[in-house]
């Protein structure tokens, strides 16, 4: 199963997104937040790391670099919803790449975890 792997920026406050890049990886990722400084080790080609940066260091304050994947447009856009992003835009993608680029799966989060309490199993005997 192949999905649409999405480079964006996300606003700070939630109110919106500039999407960078899309392209197909076979791996699911659910939303990864990506230091600037650790940008090199995700093995992005360098075009998109320097565009990523570019967009970046213009408004560093407002915004944080995210890669996430979805099957869809919409997917992506009901994810976006959910963790409460507000004027996602309508146009998808400013670069594209049409190969499939190898990314370092170390640093995407792959599985979905959870927090659990410490003493949870005691504080239900109470």
């Amino acid at each position: 199963m192949t999905n649409l792997m999405y480079v964006y920026l996300a606003r700070r406050d939630k109110k919106g997104i500039k999407i960078i890049s899309s392209f197909t990886h076979k791996t699911q990722c659910y939303p990864t937040k990506i230091n600037i400084k650790e940008l090199s080790k995700t093995l992005l080609p360098y075009g998109i790391q320097e565009q990523i940066a570019i967009e970046f260091q213009k408004n560093n304050l407002i915004y944080e670099i995210y890669m996430e994947s979805a099957s869809s447009a919409d997917e992506l856009k009901k994810s976006l919803i959910s963790r409460g992003y507000k004027n996602i835009p309508l146009q998808q993608i400013s670069l594209s790449l049409n190969n499939n680029p190898q990314i370092n799966e170390n640093v995407l989060v792959t599985k979905n975890s959870t927090m659990l309490r410490k003493h949870s199993d005691q504080a239900r005997r109470t």
